[in-house]
């Protein structure tokens, strides 16, 4: 029997219910202990990849579905903190459980933040992969000017991928589900702006008060981040943290790691050192 199998959840938002799947991967009468978020793109079949890959004991969660926000793209923050909200709610209640790890890759590394300040009893140990939020100074002051930062990034990291091709087919699967759940979006001007506006999410004051939540409840908070990752690099998260004065993050850097998606194996050794983390 397969251990990874595939949920249904409704997620509610303005009057819209908006059908997510996530998988889980537990076997015959075991519990998840981690659930994972993905970032924005990583819909499809990418989190049963993701799945297989972590191993047993997780739930992973399509990634944030910005196409579903409003078309200025202005509510991705509060649309962003209602489906982590109620995906994390709708797995608690699946498992009958009281709390579980968190992992937010890239775009939904706001997740395990957020949930740990809005619902601190319910979150154990918390990782950020690659993160989001750390680095909006870095982008520009306009939505065009970090929109052309984000496509130039989206570029330089597309330019390291072409020798994963021949080490990991799946790269290239990867891609195409993201085009084609981006193709998914009425035009490019409204798809571009909730990038631009997903990209603006400023997570530092956050991340301050999830700190100090973690550290007062004795869980730990950590960073998983790519030596090579163009998009977040991680001199730049580390800078905007010192800058915040906000310590008590254990920061993990992965030598050669890019910013490539969690079902691949060029991220193996990144799943394997968030997954280790947050189960200590």
């Amino acid at each position: 029997m397969k251990s990874v199998k595939k949920h249904s959840g409704i997620f509610s938002y303005s009057g819209n219910k908006i059908p997510y799947s996530y998988w889980s991967n537990v076997r015959e009468g075991g519990v998840p202990d981690t659930v994972i978020f993905l970032g924005a793109g990583a819909v499809g079949t990418i989190p049963r990849m993701v799945a297989e890959r972590a191993g047993a004991g997780v739930v992973v969660v399509d990634g944030v579905p910005h196409w579903h926000a409003d078309q200025s793209g202005m509510n991705i923050p509060e649309f962003s903190k209602s489906y982590f909200s109620s995906a994390y709610q709708t797995i608690l209640n699946t498992f009958d459980l009281a709390s579980l790890h968190i992992i937010g890759e890239s775009q939904a590394a706001p997740a395990p933040v957020l949930l740990s300040i809005s619902s601190p009893k319910s979150v154990r140990n918390i990782a950020l992969i690659r993160p989001l939020g750390f680095t909006v100074n870095t982008f520009g002051d306009t939505p065009d000017a970090r929109m052309k930062s984000f496509r130039k990034r989206i570029l330089q990291t597309y330019l390291q991928l072409p020798q994963s091709f021949l080490h990991d087919p799946r790269n290239l699967l990867v891609i195409l589900t993201v085009i084609r759940a981006m193709m998914s979006e009425p035009t490019i001007a409204s798809l571009n702006r909730k990038y631009a506006a997903g990209i603006s999410y400023d997570l530092l004051r956050e991340c301050r008060l999830a700190t100090k939540l973690q550290r007062d409840a004795g869980n730990t908070f950590t960073l998983i981040l790519g030596e090579k990752d163009k998009m977040f690099p991680p001199k730049e998260i580390i800078t905007a943290l010192e800058s915040f004065k906000i310590d008590g993050i254990d920061i993990v850097t992965i030598p050669g790691d890019t910013h490539s998606s969690l079902a691949v194996r060029a991220s193996e050794r990144v799943l394997r050192a968030a997954l280790d983390k947050v189960r200590n």
